[in-house]
């Protein structure tokens, strides 16, 4: 068999070239076999040359033109349902009765254009128009980002606004310096493998100009990164260090005031303590007291009826999970359900309460001054090398002083108590466990993405060939962009499960991971495998030996300007409506047995996700990036997209999203990532150039200057030289949210003290417990 098929693979090399020596004799197809546009492919049945007629422009135009028109249509309907929802609330205002009775409907307004008071929805709907919007996105200033969404909102928008301003210096640069370079070559024929730069002969001296440019790249970027440093201010009014550090590593048999106390009097003489804080494993406590509160509320909203309006029925059956299942429920009097559930609860809380608490490893320590919390913090580096110089005491040993890790102390408002009962092994092995998994979610669909790009499989042939013609052009660009819409998403739920301690820490692990994850997905593993797997694409004519000098990706770039049109026309077109925040609300109404949860399905008011918003900003500004001196035209569609999520964010956080606390290492996090791109754009470009004619001097240049930026921006991120150059003024990297409370002025308020226990008072009774049996 084996023989056989050798036989047939001779004679069909030999019907190929007698029918290309046949056929294709003019001087225009004996051009185009030595062009590097003469791809032979391969099918169920054969290689093939691919024909001159697919050189075609990608059906870039037509996808711009669907995507231009569905964002036409979604900003016109936007804007119809606001005005038709906010003129009903002017020329006819709704009455209370019909706001309760009718909660669904009355929600909808909040779930889609957020939570705003009814007087100034009626102010704005007067003036509204369907550019109003955009007016809006173009004009807000500085004041109006600070007062309406914070000093987090103003920052991230300022950090928008450096990237946009930098990504239209590298768009100029490639349009008018690097995109003449390119069509000087000769080895396409397509019209984006004409702008490559592979167009260009590898033994070419026009390379070094894409060399020196890309060298140039990081100086400019550390001057766009010196203005947004200098244009950042801290808040005066909110102090950078607390007076509270948080330690973790607790014995919990050894939790006891009086013996912390004497430990840190002995071990920091000079260091005074004024108040120690244990912390309580309160997360089944936590999850009651939030169903009371909705029962609460519930209750609320059934005695708030009018006398003639309808009593409330509750679904309360078997299947009463979900409100759909009304066949095997059982139909109860709303106030009377909610009664008998809100004193169930109240029992087992009060019976949870009364029990045993185990002591978390988690414990909060206030000392009189700033200097002196510094001080301390510094005994308790979390450096390995740092344990042996901890101080030692007689309580050293049983308290395992040197597994302890001291933390700037977040803000109250953004602990998460329920946490604080995680640390050790169990914790790094969830971290672990949700990090291998997303590792292999995004391995397994990169490796789809570059065989569907490729064709580099029989059975992906044979689907695409029974697949429309226009699908096929555009499907790999499709599911990058589905990777990047729902992958901030996937991976900020997997780092709610590794449970950090407090919300400040979670934003900025969101970032890092969002980041690491979409630009793995998206950018690299698909750009490497392309390039590595096109040499399969290019063979002479006569030889299997593939052509070095035309190794770059199938389809010259089109897959990432197909992705960046998605990107800008689709992604804001769907942001617009919040899908997140509306699948969420559909949720909580599908599970709700009455009116009076429905009602209270409707407060679906979120924060603004910077932990997801940041690293999807970035995606897109690395792929700009990365292919702008590879394909020139990228950065046209790369500039548009950034403008784009520049103008709707900014609407969003001045006029749909509440006022929203962030992290100031959010902002920290961000500008070493903007580094990070810049350097990838270096490791990309001389990837191309070594695997076209290997170490030559240009690949050379470009890797020693990787190397050494490399270390240059490591060096400066460990050593903070960052802030010592205004660079970055958020230099809290322990970071808190900003509030208008002072941490030291929490502490002196017993603030640290867990919410559950401080509200239903039994603080008192449990510390008493717990010094007496400890």
């Amino acid at each position: 068999m084996a023989l056989l098929r050798q036989i047939a693979r001779h004679e069909e090399k030999k019907h190929l070239k007698q029918f290309y020596a046949s056929t294709l004799s003019p001087p225009f197809m004996r051009e185009y076999l030595a062009k590097c546009d003469a791809v032979y492919e391969r099918n169920g049945t054969g290689t093939y040359l691919r024909p001159p007629s697919t050189l075609t422009d990608h059906k870039i135009w037509l996808n711009l033109t669907i995507c231009g028109i569905l964002l036409a249509i979604a900003i016109a309907l936007f804007a119809i349902l606001r005005k038709k929802m906010f003129n009903q609330g002017v020329d006819r205002p709704l009455s209370a009765a019909y706001k309760t009775v009718n909660p669904t409907r009355n929600h909808w307004k909040t779930v889609i254009y957020g939570e705003r008071t009814f007087e100034s929805i009626a102010e704005e709907a007067t003036n509204w128009h369907w550019y109003t919007g955009l007016r809006n996105g173009l004009s807000e200033s500085d004041y109006e980002l600070l007062t309406r969404g914070g000093p987090a909102a103003l920052a991230y928008v300022r950090f928008q606004r450096v990237l946009l301003w930098y990504a239209v210096v590298i768009c100029l640069i490639a349009l008018i310096i690097i995109l003449p370079v390119n069509l000087a070559g000769d080895l396409f024929l397509d019209i984006l493998g004409r702008t490559s730069l592979v167009n260009l002969p590898p033994s070419s001296s026009s390379l070094w100009i894409h060399v020196l440019f890309s060298l140039a790249l990081i100086p400019i970027g550390l001057l766009a990164m010196y203005d947004y440093g200098s244009e950042s201010q801290r808040n005066p009014s909110r102090n950078t260090y607390s007076n509270t550090l948080m330690f973790g590593g607790l014995p919990a048999d050894r939790a006891n005031k009086q013996i912390l106390r004497e430990y840190f009097r002995e071990a920091h003489p000079d260091a005074d303590v004024a108040n120690i804080e244990l912390t309580y494993d309160v997360g089944y406590l936590v999850y009651l007291d939030k169903k009371l509160k909705e029962t609460n509320d519930a209750l609320e909203y059934c005695a708030s009826l009018p006398d003639h309006s309808r009593r409330v029925i509750v679904e309360a059956g078997a299947c009463s999970c979900c409100g759909c299942c009304l066949c095997c429920s059982d139909k109860t009097d709303g106030i009377d359900y909610y009664t008998t559930r809100r004193m169930q609860l109240a029992k087992e809380l009060h019976g949870e309460l009364e029990r045993w608490k185990k002591v978390n490893p988690v414990f909060f320590v206030t000392f009189a001054n700033e200097h002196q919390a510094k001080q301390v913090k510094r005994d308790y580096s979390s450096r390995c090398c740092d344990c042996h110089q901890r101080p030692k005491t007689r309580h050293s040993r049983e308290l395992k002083t040197s597994s302890w890790t001291a933390y700037a102390a977040p803000h109250p408002a953004s602990v998460y108590w329920e946490n604080l009962s995680s640390d050790g092994c169990g914790w790094y092995a969830r971290a672990i466990a949700v990090n291998l998994i997303l590792i292999g979610l995004i391995v397994a669909l990169a490796f789809f993405i570059v065989m569907l790009a490729s064709k580099a499989l029989p059975a992906v042939n044979n689907l695409i060939e029974k697949s429309p013609k226009g699908l096929c052009e555009i499907l790999p660009a499709l599911i990058l962009w589905l990777i990047l819409e729902t992958g901030p998403w996937l991976v900020s739920r997997s780092v709610k499960v590794i449970g950090y301690w407090s919300r400040s820490n979670e934003i900025v692990a969101e970032i890092r991971y969002v980041f690491a994850a979409l630009v793995l997905a998206v950018l690299l593993m698909p750009s490497f495998g392309l390039l590595i797997l096109s040499n399969d694409h290019h063979l002479k004519p006569e030889a299997t030996a593939p052509r070095l000098e035309c190794t770059y990706l199938p389809d010259n770039g089109a897959v990432y300007i197909h992705f960046l049109i998605f990107f800008a026309f689709l992604s804001t077109a769907f942001s617009l409506f919040r899908p997140r925040v509306v699948l969420s609300f559909l949720w909580r109404i599908w599970k709700a047995r009455s009116d009076a949860e429905a009602a209270m399905a409707g407060k679906v008011d979120t924060y603004f996700p910077y932990g997801e918003e940041y690293p999807q900003y970035l995606a897109v500004f690395a792929v700009t990036v990365a292919y702008s001196f590879l394909s020139p035209l990228i950065t046209v569609f790369g500039v548009g997209a950034l403008l784009l999520k520049y103008m709707l964010d900014q609407y969003m956080l001045c006029h749909i999203y509440k006022r929203s606390p962030a992290p100031t290492a959010a902002h920290s996090v961000a500008v070493i990532q903007f580094f990070g791109i810049l350097l990838l754009q270096l490791l990309l470009i001389s990837a191309v150039f070594i695997l076209r004619n290997g170490l030559d001097a240009c690949a050379v240049v470009l890797l020693a200057a990787f190397v050494l930026y490399s270390i240059f921006c490591v060096c400066m991120s460990v050593l903070g030289g960052w802030k010592h150059h205004s660079f970055l003024e958020f230099d809290d990297i322990d970071g808190n949210d900003a509030t208008d409370h002072s941490l030291n002025e929490a502490a002196l308020k017993n603030d640290f003290v867990q919410p559950i226990l401080r509200h239903h008072q039994y603080y008192r009774t449990l510390l008493q417990r717990t010094a007496r049996d400890t």
